[in-house]
């Protein structure tokens, strides 16, 4: 329980400890006439939630673009909302407690993935942490070709990942 004296018409407290409180308020008159007032079990308060995850990798590559999350939370949580920051897509989340995803940027990118949790009192907590894809380069040059008509080898050019344009 809680005891707290206020001397003025108009008090409040905040009640930061899990846990039911019984309050009363005790008045006196100008005459000197005392008169309480107690309201049993008045005041819940719940507990919350607070919200963590791990993310591995926390730095990757786009040839290696798959992330695990896991829920690292406490209080009990029972409902995940997880938005993986991929601004590709909508079908960027998941509500399960822990999760995978696969990021699609062929260039590489920071991406804010927010995780919040909720416990069975409706009480919510949110963290943030950034998830980081490096780009990854990777360029092949034939070593011969065969331009003899049968369709098959017969141009000269590089290929690769990573690279938007390159001059022969």
């Amino acid at each position: 329980s809680w005891t707290g004296i206020y001397s003025t018409p108009n008090s409040s407290h905040c009640f930061s400890v899990t846990g039911t409180y019984t309050i009363s308020l005790t008045t006196m008159s100008s005459n000197g006439c005392i008169n309480t007032l107690v309201i049993p079990d008045m005041i819940t308060v719940y507990p919350v939630p607070h919200a963590s995850f791990s993310a591995v990798p926390m730095v990757t590559t786009v040839l290696n673009p798959d992330v695990a999350f896991t829920d690292l939370s406490s209080g009990n949580p029972i409902i995940w909302s997880w938005n993986f920051g991929d601004p590709t897509t909508t079908s960027d989340s998941a509500s399960t407690q822990n999760a995978f995803y696969t990021y699609t940027d062929e260039y590489g990118a920071m991406y804010p993935v927010h995780l919040i949790v909720e416990n069975q009192y409706g009480c919510k907590d949110t963290i943030s942490k950034v998830v980081e894809l490096l780009p990854e380069f990777t360029f092949y040059i034939p070593n011969s070709f065969t331009p003899n008509g049968d369709y098959l080898n017969s141009l000269f050019y590089g290929k690769g990942r990573g690279i938007k344009e390159y001059d022969i």
